[in-house]
C-alpha cells in the first residue's frame, strides 16, 4: 500500500512547493550579490534534489572562471586544478603522481584547461592562470523525502562532499517521524526542515556550516552552478 503525506502526494510536489516559496534569508543571514540554484546535482555520489548557492561580489577574474566552467565540471579536471597554483610550476608527471591519474589523461585535461584559460604552460610545466580565480560562495544542498528520513540522512550526507550545509526537507504532516530521532541528524550534521503546502517552513535543526569534504567536488559544483542559465 502506497502511503501519501497529507500535504504532498509526491516528492516532486514537495520540491516544487519548496522552490516556489523559498527565499535565501531562510537559511543565511548573508546578502549575496548573486544566487544560483539547480536540480539534480552531478558533483558527488548521488544527486542532490536541489542545490542553492550564494556568491560574493563579482570580480574581473571571474570572467576567466566562466570560460572554464565546462571543462571544470569534469571530475579529473577539477582534481588537477586543485593541485595547481599560480606561483608554483608543476610538471605533468608530478601532477599525475599526486592525483593518481595517468600521465596521458592529465596531459589531455591540461590541454583542455589551457584552451579555457584556466592554466598556462611554462617551460618547466604548468601553473594556474594568474587571472583565474575560484568564486567565493556558500553552497547548500537539499534532499526531499515524504517519509524515509533514514534514507534521506544517508543521501544528504553524501552531499557534504561539495556543499557547506545540507538539509533534509519533509512535509510538515510527516516530519514528526524524523523529529523523534533528531539525534541522528545531529550526529550527521544534517539539517531538518518541515514544509507545508501553504508555503510554511519550520526548522527543526540547522546544520553547522563546514568546509566541503572534497575541494575538487566543491569546485565542480561551483562550475556546474555557474553554468546554469
Amino acid at each position: 500500500m502506497i502511503r501519501l503525506a497529507r500535504d504532498f502526494a509526491t516528492e516532486e510536489a514537495l520540491r516544487c512547493s519548496f522552490e516556489t516559496h523559498f527565499i535565501p534569508s531562510l537559511i543565511t543571514k548573508i546578502t549575496y550579490s548573486q544566487t544560483r540554484s539547480a536540480r539534480e546535482s552531478v558533483c558527488s555520489d548521488g544527486h542532490a534534489d536541489l542545490v542553492w548557492a550564494g556568491f560574493h561580489a563579482t570580480t574581473a577574474k571571474r570572467d576567466v572562471f566562466h570560460n572554464s566552467c565546462a571543462a571544470l565540471q569534469d571530475s579529473a579536471a577539477s582534481v588537477i586544478v586543485r593541485h595547481l597554483n599560480s606561483l608554483q610550476v608543476a610538471t605533468t608527471e608530478r601532477i599525475a603522481s599526486e592525483t593518481w591519474l595517468s600521465v596521458g589523461y592529465v596531459a589531455r585535461h591540461l590541454n583542455h584547461l589551457a584552451e579555457a584559460d584556466a592554466v598556462v604552460r611554462c617551460d618547466a610545466g604548468w601553473k594556474l592562470n594568474q587571472r583565474f580565480s575560484i568564486p567565493r560562495c556558500e553552497i547548500v544542498a537539499f534532499e526531499f523525502k515524504l517519509f524515509a528520513w533514514k534514507r534521506a540522512i544517508v543521501q544528504a550526507s553524501r552531499y557534504r562532499a561539495f556543499a557547506n550545509r545540507v538539509y533534509v526537507v519533509m512535509p510538515l504532516s510527516s516530519v514528526h517521524r524524523a523529529v523523534a530521532h533528531l539525534e541522528f541528524f545531529q550526529a550527521a550534521n544534517v539539517g531538518l526542515i518541515g514544509h507545508s503546502s501553504e508555503g510554511g517552513f519550520q526548522f527543526f535543526l540547522r546544520p553547522r556550516k563546514h568546509r566541503p569534504d572534497s575541494q575538487s567536488s566543491h569546485l565542480r559544483a561551483i562550475a556546474w552552478l555557474m553554468s546554469q542559465p
